[in-house]
C-alpha cells in the first residue's frame, strides 16, 4: 500500500494525464475543423449558418461574421468565455448563446480554443417572410433583450442541434427545390419554435433579473409586434403600458438604442413591402390594411422611409425578379 503522499501525487499525475490527453483530443478536433470551416458557411436570404466555427486564442480578436443580426449559436467543442454587454459567463460544450443586433460580442476561447456552430439573421428575414406573424411569445425571445447563455441538457441540446441540421439541409436545396424558399421559411419557424420554448422554460427556472426599464422596453416590443398594423402613435402604446410617452420614448433608446418610432416604422415598412411584392392587393388596399387614411398618405410615408414611391418599389421588384 503507497503511503499517502506518493498516493495523491500518482492521483495528480493521472488527473494531469487526463486532462492532457483531452486537451490534445479537442486540439486535434479543432485543427480539422479548421481545415473545412469555409466549406460549412451558407447564407440566403438574410439567414447565414455556419458549422464548426474555430476561435482560438491567436484568432479571438476575429469578429464572428454575426454581430449586425440576431444570432443563436452552441457550443461543439471546447471553453471558454463569451462577453457580452459587459459580462462574461463561462461557456462550455452544450451552452447555447443567444444574442441581439448592435451590442459587444466576444468570445474569448481556453488555451485549447472553442469550436461553435449557429446560424444568424437580420430583422428583413424575419418580416419579409411573414415570420412575424408568428405566435407572439415565439418571437419575444428575439427582442432586443433577450440576450442569454444557456447551459443545456443533452436533451434540450439535441432537440436544438436537429432543427438546425434541417435548417442547413433545406439551405442545400435552397435553389434546386421547386418550393425550396418556403421550406427554408418552414424549417427556420420549426427552429424558433424550439428556441422558444428553451427561452420559456428558462426564463421560468431563472425569473432573468431584467430591469423595470428593461422589462418596459419588452413590453414596448411585444405590443409593437402585435399592433403595428393598426397603431403607429407612441402615446397609444404609451397609454397601454400606463406611462408617459415622453418616459416611453426616454427608456426605449435607453435599452435598445433605437427610436421608439423607428421601431413602429420598421414594422410597418417591412409589412409594406412583403404585401407590395405579392401583388395581391391594390396601393390604396395596402394603405388601408396599414391603417392609412388615404393612399396619398401611405405613398409618402414609404417614400420617406424608403427612398420610392409604393409603385416604383413594385415595378423595380418585378422587373428584377424577370431580369
Amino acid at each position: 500500500m503507497l503511503p499517502f503522499g506518493q498516493k495523491h501525487r500518482l492521483n495528480s499525475y493521472k488527473t494531469y494525464n487526463q486532462r492532457l490527453k483531452m486537451k490534445k483530443n479537442i486540439s486535434v478536433y479543432i485543427s480539422k475543423a479548421e481545415e473545412k470551416y469555409r466549406t460549412l458557411h451558407k447564407e440566403k436570404m438574410g439567414l447565414t449558418l455556419f458549422d464548426n466555427y474555430v476561435i482560438t486564442p491567436r484568432t479571438t480578436k476575429k469578429d464572428i461574421p454575426i454581430t449586425q443580426n440576431y444570432v443563436v449559436f452552441i457550443v461543439k467543442c471546447g471553453s471558454g468565455v463569451v462577453e457580452y454587454n459587459s459580462e462574461r459567463t463561462p461557456i462550455q460544450k452544450n451552452t447555447v448563446i443567444q444574442a441581439t443586433p448592435g451590442k459587444h460580442l466576444r468570445i474569448v476561447p481556453n488555451e485549447e480554443g472553442i469550436i461553435i456552430s449557429g446560424l444568424s439573421y437580420s430583422k428583413n428575414f424575419l418580416l419579409e417572410n411573414k415570420i412575424s406573424d408568428l405566435h407572439s411569445d415565439v418571437l419575444h425571445f428575439v427582442s432586443t433583450l433577450y440576450s442569454q447563455v444557456w447551459h443545456l441538457s443533452n436533451e434540450d441540446t439535441n432537440r436544438i442541434r436537429t432543427a438546425y441540421e434541417r435548417v442547413s439541409e433545406t439551405l442545400d436545396v435552397f435553389d434546386t427545390h421547386y418550393f425550396g424558399r418556403a421550406l427554408l421559411v418552414h424549417q427556420f419557424q420549426i427552429f424558433l419554435f424550439e428556441m422558444g420554448a428553451l427561452t420559456k422554460k428558462h426564463t421560468q427556472l431563472h425569473d432573468l433579473n431584467f430591469s423595470r426599464k428593461e422589462k418596459l422596453a419588452m413590453q414596448f416590443s411585444k405590443l409593437v409586434q402585435e399592433q403595428f398594423r393598426t397603431e403607429r402613435k407612441l402615446s397609444h402604446y404609451a397609454e397601454q403600458m400606463h406611462i408617459s410617452t415622453k418616459y416611453l420614448t426616454e427608456v426605449v433608446k435607453e435599452i435598445t438604442g433605437k427610436n421608439a418610432s423607428e421601431i413602429i416604422n420598421d414594422h410597418v415598412i417591412m409589412e409594406a413591402k412583403f404585401l407590395l411584392r405579392r401583388n395581391e392587393l391594390t396601393i390604396a388596399n395596402i394603405a388601408e390594411t396599414l391603417n392609412f387614411s388615404d393612399q396619398s398618405f401611405f405613398g409618402k410615408f414609404f417614400k420617406r422611409n424608403v427612398g420610392m414611391s409604393p409603385k416604383s418599389f413594385q415595378m423595380y421588384r418585378t422587373k428584377n425578379l424577370i431580369d
